[in-house]
């Protein structure tokens, strides 16, 4: 509702359940700020560093109104356009609520999650990016990619890096570095089912960990690689299957972990002899 996150202690003795405000990050006074969650966050256990006194539990959501996909302009049908996120909260209330341990509202609104958007931890003055030390209480990504990008699935954190895929809108047109370019219009003939985009970043910081555009690398005069260059443009990769991207989803193989995304290529099962089959029901008056 309005962009909250709740979280709620159910443990022990039911005198000690408590339901408490994690964060408010939308408000339907107007329509820029109606953000939506219809799905559910990605819950980690981390901390701040070796020191086992800055420990928290990081909560990661994205917006978006599932209820009008198509939406390019986010506007939900009101006159100005809304700004889709993920965010990672931080909530330091590691332990649960107790008779003896009160768990109050953090009280955190958008301004309190530092932006990283623009990548700076990453590629800028790292002193100059975070002047107020928001990053302590989590971070807040744009999804920028594309008109009408919105997050209508649910992140996963595998090895302190976060992946989710996002939906771009038909009218949209992506190419391999996600920059958007004219895409097709609504009143063309043609299939409105959309694009979606792959998302990795870092836990900490929601910085790049995978080189997904390989065009800013350095290369030799033979164009062989030389050195890796992780910018925001590293942050997303684009999927090959259109519509609604469902959510990645982690696999353990050798003890490694491993992530399926949702454009994998399906592979054939094999073909079964099937036989037509009817459905004949007699009733009075039919003849044999």
């Amino acid at each position: 509702i309005c962009g909250r996150v709740w979280r709620v202690d159910i443990g022990g003795a039911r005198s000690n359940w408590q339901v408490s405000l994690l964060g408010e990050f939308g408000s339907d006074a107007t329509a820029a700020d109606d953000r939506r969650f219809f799905h559910r966050p990605d819950f980690v256990q981390s901390k701040d560093g070796p020191n086992n006194s800055n420990k928290f539990d990081a909560v990661i959501i994205g917006s978006g109104d599932r209820p009008n996909p198509f939406d390019r302009d986010n506007t939900g049908g009101f006159s100005s356009i809304r700004t889709n996120w993920t965010f990672m909260i931080k909530d330091r209330r590691v332990l649960p609520a107790s008779e003896t341990n009160a768990v109050a509202d953090t009280g955190f609104i958008m301004d309190s999650l530092l932006d990283v958007t623009n990548n700076c931890l990453q590629t800028g003055t790292t002193g100059t990016c975070d002047p107020d030390n928001k990053l302590q209480n989590g971070w807040k990504l744009m999804l920028s990619q594309g008109t009408g990008e919105k997050s209508l699935s649910t992140p996963i954190t595998l090895a302190n890096t976060v992946y989710f895929t996002t939906y771009l809108p038909f009218g949209e047109d992506t190419d391999v570095v996600g920059d958007v370019t004219a895409g097709v219009d609504f009143d063309t003939c043609g299939p409105s089912e959309g694009e979606g985009l792959l998302y990795a970043v870092s836990l900490a910081d929601a910085t790049a960990v995978i080189n997904y555009n390989e065009y800013n690398d350095t290369t030799d005069a033979d164009g062989n690689t030389t050195s890796e260059t992780l910018d925001a443009s590293d942050r997303t990769s684009n999927l090959s299957s259109h519509g609604i991207p469902a959510d990645v989803v982690g696999v353990n193989i050798g003890g490694r972990a491993y992530i399926l995304p949702p454009d994998l290529d399906p592979d054939k099962a094999g073909d079964a002899t099937r036989w037509r089959t009817f459905w004949y029901s007699a009733e009075d008056g039919d003849n044999y």
